[in-house]
């Protein structure tokens, strides 16, 4: 009788992303008589209840740990381990998804918040923020914008796991309050020089299905605002709710 003895380095092979099979090939073992193998896998050494297959599926508990298979050959002339080289576990890498959309909000509307969790595919995501004086829960995603100051900036949120990093942008406006804007006017008014800002004049209009013989087409389209530029007196402003500027 001959002890086992390996004629080839058992391997695995697999991405090592969790949620995606790993798979051991055992390799080539000599011995008389022939041996007969046991698989055990493990996570950094120790060994996993019932992970005794070919195949093992890394788990949420399995991120940032180092997975082997221990191949053990037993014959009637001697019993002979080896462990393969280790795979490390991570998540798969978070990916955008769909667009984050321009916020706008009104000077001094207190904090506001925006989901930044919806814009992302992954697990176990941390996030981090940028732009706009905004701050963000790292678990959650939730962005936290403040409005003291009028601003317009892009926002940068990343998204991170142990996989990798993913962004999203979005714009941020936070618009001059009405009062102030109201003081730039009577500035102009009294000949002083206003900067070059948008004056919001809320107007009541009647809805489409009001006016006597108008056939309305989409009641929706309705005017709830003209504006002026304070910077050049030639340019006037429409808006619509749904139609925009």
């Amino acid at each position: 009788m001959i002890p086992p003895y390996l004629l080839l380095t058992p391997v695995l092979v697999g991405t090592g992303k969790i949620g995606r099979d790993a798979l051991v090939v055992p390799g080539r073992w000599g011995g008389e008589p022939a041996p007969a193998l046991a698989l055990q896998w493990c996570r950094d050494g120790a060994a996993i209840p019932g992970a005794t297959g070919p195949a093992y599926v890394p788990r949420p508990e399995d991120d940032l740990t180092r997975l082997t298979c221990r191949i053990t050959a037993t014959s009637p002339a001697g019993i002979v381990s080896v462990t393969t080289a280790a795979l490390a576990v991570t998540h798969l890498a978070p990916e955008p998804r769909g667009t984050m959309l321009e916020e706008i909000f009104d000077q001094h509307s207190d904090l506001q918040t925006v989901a930044a969790r919806p814009f992302f595919r992954g697990e176990a995501l941390g996030f981090a923020v940028t732009g706009a004086g905004a701050s963000v829960e790292a678990e959650t995603g939730e962005i936290r914008i403040p409005t003291e100051v009028a601003v317009a900036e892009s926002v940068t949120v990343t998204a991170r796991n142990s996989g990798g990093a993913a962004t999203q942008s979005f714009q941020v406006t936070v618009e001059e309050a009405a009062e102030e804007v109201a003081e730039a006017a009577a500035g102009e008014a009294a000949g002083i020089a206003a900067p070059a800002a948008i004056r919001r004049m809320p107007l009541t209009f009647p809805s489409e299905v009001d006016v006597p013989g108008y056939v309305p087409a989409d009641a929706s389209q309705q005017w709830h605002a003209i504006d002026w530029c304070l910077g050049n007196p030639d340019v006037v402003y429409g808006m619509q709710d749904s139609g925009g500027l």
